[in-house]
C-alpha cells in the first residue's frame, strides 16, 4: 500500500486510503473458508463491494503516481487523483481480483486463470500462465520479482509481469493475501494459512493460530497485520511470529490498508 509522507503527495495518499476505506466499507457478511474461489461469480465468496466507479471493485494498488482499481467483467480503472476515475480497455472479460505495481510494470490478477499487465496502465496485454483451472487471487512485488496467489494452493512468480512460472507452495489451500515488506513475502489464505519466503522460491508455513480464512496482510510502522474471518485480526513484528489480537467484531474482515501514519 502506499506509504510515501511527503507533504507534496499527501493529496494523492489521502485518496487512496479513502478508496481504501470504501473498499472495506462493502465488505461484510459470512464466510467460512470458502471451497470454489475459482468461480467468476463475485457475490461467492466475495461480496458485493461499494459500487465506486460504476461497477462492483475488488481490488486497488498504487504506484508511479497512479491508482489502478480492478472488478467485475474485466473492469480496470485508472486515476492520479482518487478523484476522476478513466476506464481502460482490458483484453479479458473475466473478474479481476487483485492488482500491484513494480519496476514499471502493472498486473491485474483475476478469475480464470487471468494475469494481465501493462506498462502505463492503459495498454494491456495477457500474460503467459502455465496451468489452467485456477483463478487468481492476490499479487504483490518485491525483491525484483511479482508474485501472484491462486486457488489450489498455487504461488506464481515472474520477474517482468509477462512471463510466469509456478514453485512449490506446500499447500493446496486457496491463497488469497500478499504482500513484501522488511526482505519476506507474506501469503495468506484457507484454513489459517500464512506462508513466508524471502525470494519467492521456498515457502515455510507459519503458525496462525487460527484456522479462520485470513483474506489480507499489510505492513505498517507496528509491523504486519493480518485479517480474515470472524473478525480475525493477527500481528506480527517480523512476519514469521503471529498473535492474535482482540476484535470488537465478530464480521468477516476481508481488507485491511495502511497510510499517513495509520
Amino acid at each position: 500500500m502506499l506509504r510515501e509522507r511527503k507533504p507534496s503527495n499527501m493529496r494523492f495518499s489521502r485518496a487512496l486510503l479513502a478508496f481504501a476505506l470504501l473498499f472495506l466499507a462493502g465488505c461484510g457478511g459470512k464466510s467460512t473458508n470458502p471451497t470454489s474461489p475459482g468461480s467468476s461469480s463475485l457475490s461467492d465468496p466475495r461480496p458485493v463491494f461499494p459500487n465506486v466507479v460504476g461497477q462492483p471493485l475488488a481490488g486497488v494498488a498504487a504506484g508511479n503516481g497512479r491508482l489502478v482499481a480492478v472488478g467485475s467483467n474485466g473492469a480496470l480503472k485508472t486515476s492520479s487523483d482518487g478523484r476522476t476515475w478513466i476506464g481502460a480497455a482490458v483484453p479479458v472479460d473475466v473478474n479481476l481480483r487483485g492488482a500491484v505495481y513494480g519496476n514499471g510494470v502493472w498486473v491485474a490478477v483475476g478469475d480464470a486463470q487471468t494475469i494481465i499487465y501493462s506498462t502505463d496502465a492503459v495498454t494491456w496485454r495477457v500474460a503467459s500462465v502455465p496451468l489452467s483451472g485456477v483463478g487468481f487471487r492476490g499479487a504483490a512485488y518485491g525483491n525484483g520479482r511479482f508474485v501472484a496467489t491462486a486457488s489450489d494452493g498455487v504461488i506464481l512468480t515472474s520477474t517482468d509481469g509477462a512471463a510466469w512460472t509456478q514453485v512449490n507452495s506446500g499447500t493446496t489451500n486457496i491463497l488469497w493475501g500478499a504482500t513484501y515488506s522488511r526482505g519476506l513475502f507474506i501469503v495468506t489464505g484457507q484454513y489459517g494459512t500464512i506462508l513466508t519466503s524471502p525470494d519467492t522460491q521456498a515457502w515455510t508455513p507459519r503458525a496462525s493460530g487460527t484456522s479462520n480464512f485470513i483474506w489480507q496482510v499489510v505492513d505498517g510502522p507496528g509491523g504486519f497485520v493480518a485479517v480474515g474471518d470472524e473478525g480475525t485480526p493477527l500481528h506480527s513484528t517480523n512476519g514469521v511470529a503471529w498473535t492474535m489480537r482482540p476484535s470488537p467484531t465478530r464480521e468477516v474482515l476481508r481488507g485491511v490498508a495502511f497510510g499517513q501514519s495509520q
